[in-house]
């Protein structure tokens, strides 16, 4: 994807919050950082999860995955509801980390099944990658994607849409849609990112 995407791509995921420990997502799955899925418990056991500053064992976290998990019932209660579950927490910088490889896996699969998203306009790169955020790589939206790859955007939008979607996440995808309309009807460079604030025309 185009340079301008990655760089801007960690601006969208404001409603995914932040957390340096695990909590459950509104699907019930287990999550950390940036709405980084760690479920199943394998992908929780590949992190540095410090506990009180040392390095825990594989069978700490495998215990206090289970825990989070366990507590089905607060999984509307947001994520910052499960820190007082568990000690075990994650440096900034392993978050960071996190959230680059699975962006990084998250274009490679889209651009493995989609070869010609690579030329896509910068903000319709951006909204799929917005949702696959929330939906995984590999969901099946073949009305958006062929939406997309026609250059309809308006209806790329209303394809897009999934269920517990936020209003936040929402209206971001609506203006990166609207966005990439913009570009393409103004003919700019597809590599050109509008989010968030347009286009404006030079005098």
């Amino acid at each position: 994807m185009w340079p301008s995407v990655l760089q801007s791509f960690r601006t969208t995921l404001v409603s995914e919050g932040y957390a340096r420990h695990m909590y459950l997502d509104t699907r019930g799955l287990v999550t950390t950082g940036q709405g980084d899925l760690i479920d199943p418990v394998e992908e929780a056991q590949k992190l540095p999860w410090l506990d009180e500053g040392l390095l825990a064992s594989t069978e700490a976290v495998t215990a206090a995955w289970n825990l989070v998990k366990s507590h089905q019932e607060m999984k509307a209660e947001g994520g910052m509801a499960f820190a007082k579950l568990t000690t075990l927490r994650l440096t900034d910088g392993a978050v960071s980390l996190l959230v680059t490889k699975t962006c990084t896996w998250m274009i490679s699969t889209l651009e493995e099944r989609y070869p010609w998203l690579v030329q896509a306009r910068a903000d319709a790169q951006l909204a799929v990658l917005r949702w696959a955020w929330a939906n995984g790589p590999n969901a099946e939206y073949p009305k958006m994607f062929a939406a997309l790859e026609r250059g309809d955007y308006a209806a790329a939008n209303a394809e897009s849409v999934w269920t517990n979607e936020t209003e936040e996440t929402r209206a971001i995808l609506e203006a990166l849609f609207s966005f990439a309309a913009e570009a393409e009807a103004h003919a700019l460079d597809p590599s050109v990112l509008l989010y968030p604030t347009g286009y404006f025309p030079s005098n």
